[in-house]
Parts: structure tokens; C-alpha cells; sequence
């Protein structure tokens, strides 16, 4: 099927939409489209009635598809019955995702959700999730254990907020220690100095080496992020105070551990 195409600009046909825009009246638009609309109403009421009944009985419906002479087998699904009707099977559970029947309305009546009340039950039932997972990942901090309703996106949560958590121990302990222990020298730029000798060496572990590289791909991404070439450069610097600052400090410490537990 050829897609539809805004058609090329043509003067008089503009002139004549243009025309009926200005034509326009509000009365008469009113009493066309009105009656239209309440048949359009009672018409979705009664497409969304019966697209309900077809997905629960070709849903509930239990066997196979693979061998069509058994006494099983099922011979159309609800996908089936959409493609059946022209209409693709995500819009028409998106269509019964606002359907009430009559067995389950409070009034007895079949009808459309409105936009209020949809968005009502979404936020209800974003608080029951909210509320369930909560539950689930105060249960795990407490026991260490995962239970059998455990989901994805509770290790999800649980990772971020655990990150968080690390974070925000690391800026403490860093932001109380920094101000325990001055750097006596400069171990960044004696590294630096070195550096022709220190890059030949790999670390000591596989694992080292593997973080390390993950490093370097994460200043990679970091410093691609940029458009500005001195927004970049920016970034690079703060990138080599930061790091000189953290070398010196753990360098020093180093230093004042050995000379506490009386090594040379």
C-alpha cells in the first residue's frame, strides 16, 4: 500500500482550503459533527464490547497449534482474529485497556474509561509496584536474599541506590581524611616524569588491567561528549587535578601508614 503524501503545493487549491477555513462556522460544525460523535461513541462502546469477548475466549482457550487433527488443536488465536478484522493486536489490547464491562462495572454497565480515570488507576497501581518493590528490597538488605518474586528492575533499583550509597561514603570519607593528610610531594609529577618507563609495565592483575582499560573507555566517553573543544579542554584539566590530587593524597597515606607501623 503507497503511503500517503502531502501533495505538492498547488496556489488555487490553497486558495480553496483557505476559503472553506474562513467559511467555517461553529453552529453548523456543531450540528453535523454532534451526532456523528454520539454514534462514534456507542460504535467504539460496541467494537471494544466485543474485541473484549474474542480475547478472552481465544486467550483462555487451551491446546495446541502445531498438529490440526488433534483433538486440541486450536484454530485461531486472538492474533488471528485480529489481523481478521484489519486492526494490529497492540492497538486493540490498547483499545480494551480502557473497556469496563458490564460484570465489572459498579453501575452494571458496559463503558470507555475516561482520561481521568486512567490516569488515576495508572498512578494507583505505580504506587502498588512502588510499594511491592520497596518491600522486596528491604527484605533483601535485612536477609541478603533474593525472594522468588524478585525482579530485573529490583536489581535495578537496588544497584542504583547501592551506588549512590557507595558515593556518597567515599565523598565523606574522602572530604574528612583530605583534611587529616597534606602531601609532603608531588607524586603525580614524579609519575608523570617516569611515564616512558611506568606505561611499559602492565598491572599486576587481570582484573587491574581490566578496569583500567574500563577506565579509559569511561574518560573516552566522557570527554566525546563534548562539542566545544574548550569545554573538552576544560573537562581534560579538571580530569588531571582531580586525578593529581587523589595520587598525592593515597601516596602520602601510604607513606604515613608504613612510617605508623615502623617500615622504611
Amino acid at each position: 500500500m503507497p503511503k500517503n503524501k502531502i501533495a505538492p503545493n498547488n496556489a488555487s487549491k490553497e486558495i480553496e482550503l483557505k476559503e472553506k477555513v474562513f467559511k467555517w462556522n461553529f453552529e453548523k460544525s456543531v450540528a453535523k459533527i454532534r451526532p456523528k460523535v454520539e454514534k462514534w461513541k456507542t460504535l467504539t462502546l460496541e467494537i471494544a464490547q466485543e474485541l473484549y469477548l474474542a480475547r478472552e475466549n481465544l486467550n483462555g482457550r487451551i491446546g495446541q497449534r502445531k498438529d490440526p487433527l488433534a483433538d486440541n488443536y486450536i484454530e485461531f488465536t486472538w492474533a488471528d482474529y485480529c489481523e481478521a478484522i484489519g486492526v494490529s493486536k497492540r492497538i486493540a489490547n490498547d483499545w480494551l485497556k480502557v473497556f469496563i464491562p458490564s460484570e465489572r462495572s459498579e453501575t452494571g454497565v458496559a463503558y470507555l474509561m475516561t482520561p481521568e480515570e486512567i490516569k488515576a488507576i495508572n498512578a494507583e497501581r505505580q504506587k502498588e509496584e512502588t510499594d511491592a518493590r520497596e518491600a522486596r528490597i528491604a527484605k533483601f538488605l535485612k536477609t541478603g536474599k533474593r525472594g522468588e518474586d524478585w525482579t530485573n528492575a529490583d536489581d535495578r533499583e537496588l544497584n542504583a541506590r547501592l551506588a549512590v550509597k557507595r558515593a556518597k561514603e567515599v565523598a565523606s570519607l574522602w572530604r574528612d581524611n583530605k583534611l587529616k593528610v597534606e602531601p609532603r610531594r608531588d607524586f603525580f609529577a614524579e609519575i608523570m616524569n617516569h611515564g616512558e618507563d611506568l606505561k611499559k609495565f602492565s598491572l599486576k592483575t587481570p582484573a587491574q588491567n581490566a578496569m583500567q582499560l574500563k577506565v579509559f573507555d569511561s574518560i573516552d566517553s566522557y570527554l566525546h561528549s563534548f562539542d566545544s573543544m574548550n569545554e573538552r579542554l576544560t573537562a581534560a584539566y579538571n580530569l588531571s587535578v582531580k586525578l593529581k590530587d587523589i595520587v598525592n593524597y593515597y601516596a602520602e597515606l601510604d607513606i604515613q601508614n608504613a612510617e605508623a607501623n615502623g617500615e622504611e
